[in-house]
């Protein structure tokens, strides 16, 4: 099958030294409620009681009372799919992100509000993105005049990720145009999930059709974009926000495993993630690397396992791309290498375990 987005930017290339910062990916499953919140009055607007829509899911609806609240990447997951079994609505999660923006990322959010350009902007949502979303890995591209501000998700066993796409896409639009104003548009819209029945609502909402069926979601827009100074923002604000993240980040500090699994899941993501790689990023030689994660139990071979094991099966589950791109990007030499791993992994072979899924 031909992949619709295509002409998008290519995810193979060497990471700009601005774009090595992004140490923001995450594995611990957790998100909080703040993009959440309007799934009481939306499901109500649709004619449902929320509460037994919550019940259904497992989910306490008094979480919705606080967006600090966090839960569960998989329990929203099943939340999201249990609205839309309610309610029928396949476009859920995109009516969902309809006023969802920068206050529902907290001090992520204000922090971008406060950025002097739209660049230092996207990477401050980049970076510390793990104090807000600990479910999936955002990504920033910037190639051939373009920039791509990307969403994956991996965690396994999630639910209805056609609804988290759609609302992280929503919610990426929104920021975009919060901060850029209205003459802001996109090049491109990508969803990782099929066509619906009806893509009225998601030209309506974007401005434009989505490219259906694509390898990762995001928003694809002019680089050029990336100068644009972010109008009330406040640099002594901006200093205190940062402080004050600096501050949460010491104190949630991962060890050295955690933090190298993130980086390596971000690289592969971005076309990367061998051992000297990872290892430049922390300014360790390859081998002192090895040893720090040995005292820890474990080998950079193992990390990139869990990553490898990780995409491949949101790869699998979310888009159509055939297997060998799939062993491409995440580095094997080819598709029969690649088969081996996920056997040994998952016990099946990549095709089986897709069919096993319904496809993307």
């Amino acid at each position: 099958m031909t992949d619709p987005s295509a002409d998008a930017p290519s995810l193979d290339f060497d990471l700009p030294p601005a774009i090595r910062a992004q140490l923001a990916a995450v594995l611990d499953g957790a998100i909080r409620l703040g993009p959440l919140m309007g799934v009481p009055s939306l499901l109500r607007e649709l004619g449902q009681d929320p509460q037994p829509v919550f019940a259904s899911a497992g989910v306490d609806l008094s979480l919705c009372d606080d967006p600090e609240n966090t839960i569960a990447f998989t329990a929203a997951g099943r939340l999201l799919a249990a609205c839309v079994a309610a309610t029928a609505c396949d476009h859920f999660g995109l009516r969902l992100g309809r006023g969802v923006g920068l206050d529902a990322l907290g001090l992520v959010g204000d922090l971008a509000r406060h950025s002097a350009s739209l660049e230092q902007a996207l990477r401050n949502i980049v970076l510390h993105l793990h104090l807000h979303d600990r479910g999936a890995i955002p990504t920033l591209l910037v190639k051939h005049g373009e920039v791509h501000l990307g969403y994956a998700v991996y965690q396994p066993g999630v639910e209805a990720t056609a609804q988290i796409y759609d609302l992280a896409t929503r919610v990426a639009y929104n920021i975009l145009r919060a901060l850029c104003g209205p003459a802001w548009q996109p090049r491109r819209v990508l969803l990782p999930r099929t066509c619906p029945e009806d893509p009225a609502p998601y030209r309506s909402a974007f401005g434009i059709r989505p490219r259906f069926g694509a390898e990762q979601a995001g928003i694809v827009s002019s680089a050029r974009w990336l100068a644009y100074r972010i109008p009330g923002a406040d640099p002594d604000r901006y200093r205190e926000l940062t402080a004050r993240i600096e501050a949460l980040t010491g104190a949630s500090r991962d060890d050295m495993a955690a933090q190298v699994r993130r980086v390596t899941c971000n690289l592969l993501l971005c076309g990367g993630g061998s051992l000297d790689a990872v290892a430049g990023l922390f300014c360790l030689h390859p081998r002192t690397l090895n040893r720090q994660l040995q005292a820890q139990g474990t080998t950079f071979r193992e990390l990139r396992d869990h990553c490898r094991e990780a995409l491949s099966c949101q790869y699998l589950r979310d888009t159509d791309l055939p297997v060998a791109e799939i062993a491409a990007r995440l580095g094997y030499a080819d598709a029969a290498a690649f088969t081996r791993a996920f056997r040994r992994w998952i016990g099946v072979a990549p095709g089986a375990w897709r069919s096993g899924q319904g496809g993307a």
